[in-house]
C-alpha cells in the first residue's frame, strides 16, 4: 500500500472509530458534496478496495475492526465476507490501535508542544498573531476612504 493511502486511512480514525458506512462517498467520491468526516475524497478506489486496504492495516496491527459500539472486535479476514450483507457497513467500524496511533504520529509529526494539554488549543506566539486576524472572518466589505475594505463586523460603540 502506498504511504499516502495509508496515511489517509489512518488519519480518518485519529479522533474516533469510523463506521464503514462513511467510506463509500469518500472512495471514488465527489468533493463538491459536504461529508461528515470533512476530508478530501480519494478517486478511483472502490469500497471493496478501500476495505481490503483497511484489512491490510488491521493485519499489520495499525487498526482494529469493531462492531459499532466497540463491544466486539472482528478478526481482519472476517470483514470482507461480512460486507456481502449490505447492512454490514453500518455495523462495522475501524479505529486506530496504539501501534496505529504511533504510526500516524510518526508520519504527521504533530507539534504537541504547541498545544495546551494535548488539545487543539494552540498556545504559541505565532498562533496568537494568527488569531488577531480572526476578526476578519466576521468582516464585511465597506466603503472606507473611497475604497472597499474588509471591516470587522463589530457592534458600533457609543461615545
Amino acid at each position: 500500500m502506498n504511504a499516502v493511502l495509508q496515511h489517509w486511512l489512518l488519519n480518518l480514525a485519529v479522533d474516533f472509530a469510523v463506521p464503514l458506512k462513511f467510506l463509500p462517498p469518500l472512495l471514488d467520491g465527489d468533493d463538491r458534496e459536504p461529508h461528515a468526516l470533512n476530508v478530501k475524497s480519494l478517486r478511483g478506489v472502490s469500497l471493496c478496495e478501500g476495505v481490503a486496504h483497511l484489512v491490510e492495516l488491521a493485519e499489520n496491527g495499525l487498526i482494529a475492526f469493531t462492531r459499532v459500539g466497540g463491544l466486539e472486535t472482528l478478526a481482519p479476514p472476517t470483514v470482507l465476507p461480512l460486507l456481502k450483507n449490505p447492512a454490514a457497513e453500518r455495523e462495522i467500524s475501524f479505529e486506530l490501535t496504539d501501534h496505529g496511533g504511533r504510526a500516524w504520529e510518526s508520519a504527521c509529526e504533530p507539534r504537541w508542544h504547541d498545544m495546551a494539554d494535548g488539545s487543539a488549543v494552540v498556545i504559541s506566539e505565532a498562533a496568537h498573531l494568527y488569531l488577531v486576524e480572526l476578526d476578519l472572518v466576521f468582516a464585511r466589505p465597506r466603503a472606507v476612504d473611497g475604497r472597499t475594505r474588509l471591516v470587522p463586523d463589530a457592534p458600533e460603540r457609543a461615545n
